[in-house]
């Protein structure tokens, strides 16, 4: 599965063409406010080394992104995430693989950059517990909005930020959610980004990660990232590579 999935994605970057510039929501945890052109196809990918602790560690491969635009104001998005997950206890080794449950959702353009005010879009999304593998299945829908903004400070620079909150699918917990990330354009088609994001209820979650993205076409972008949690006993860390791509109305 994994061979021809790669075949499919070496051909994408081969022979798509697209006029408009890709803007992705990947590889930072920050969500771009910009939409998908309208009647435009695109695909985001990651593949993910995740080390949460020493008795686990998973593989994500891939980690799916699906958007199609509309009337410019809007996109239709769809969330899929193939992994396994290695779990040690007193008992042994156990393996999860399957897919998670799969999510579907809308980003919804407010309003446009002006002088100090910023893009600003929201994002609202929910999962099907029953579209998943056995082993992965939630018990209830896990449920998101997330205001996203950008400002342009320059023609280097950027900055980013996210607020929102989601209902745990599995406990129905809410946890409120931020990212704040900063831009710069090295190169036309190469940038870097550094970014702090958190989960913040009861029990609180703050990272740090980083990366570089690659733009070898307008409709095409290569990245890498890798990140580590900054408030944890043992901390956990994911390093991951991706490849997205625009594909033409």
């Amino acid at each position: 599965m994994i061979r021809y999935f790669s075949v499919f994605l070496l051909l994408s970057f081969q022979f798509v063409y697209s006029q408009e510039k890709i803007e992705c929501d990947r590889p930072d945890q920050t969500e771009t406010p910009c939409i998908v052109p309208a009647g435009h196809f695109q695909m985001e990918n990651g593949f993910y080394y995740v080390h949460e602790s020493k008795d686990e560690k998973g593989f994500i491969y891939p980690s799916s992104l699906l958007k199609y635009g509309i009337q410019d104001i809007a996109e239709i998005r769809v969330e899929i995430q193939n992994s396994s997950t290695l779990l040690k206890d007193e008992t042994g080794k156990n393996l999860i693989h399957g897919v998670s449950p799969i999510t579907f959702g809308m980003k919804l353009k407010i309003c446009a950059e002006k002088k100090s005010v910023p893009k600003i879009s929201v994002i609202l999304k929910t999962s099907i517990p029953i579209l998943s593998s056995e082993k992965l299945k939630e018990d209830y829908p896990t449920t998101q909005i997330r205001f996203t903004f950008q400002h342009t400070l320059s023609e280097k620079f950027s900055f980013s930020y996210n607020l929102g909150g989601l209902w745990d699918g599995t406990q129905q917990k809410f946890f409120g959610l931020y990212t704040i990330t900063s831009g710069y354009s090295i190169t036309d088609n190469l940038s870097c980004y550094l970014e702090f994001y958190g989960f913040v209820a009861k029990e609180q979650d703050h990272r740090f990660d980083g990366g570089f993205c690659f733009t070898p076409k307008k409709n095409v972008m290569l990245d890498i990232s890798a990140g580590i949690s900054i408030d944890r006993t043992q901390p956990s860390w994911f390093s991951g590579l991706g490849i997205s791509f625009l594909l033409p109305n």
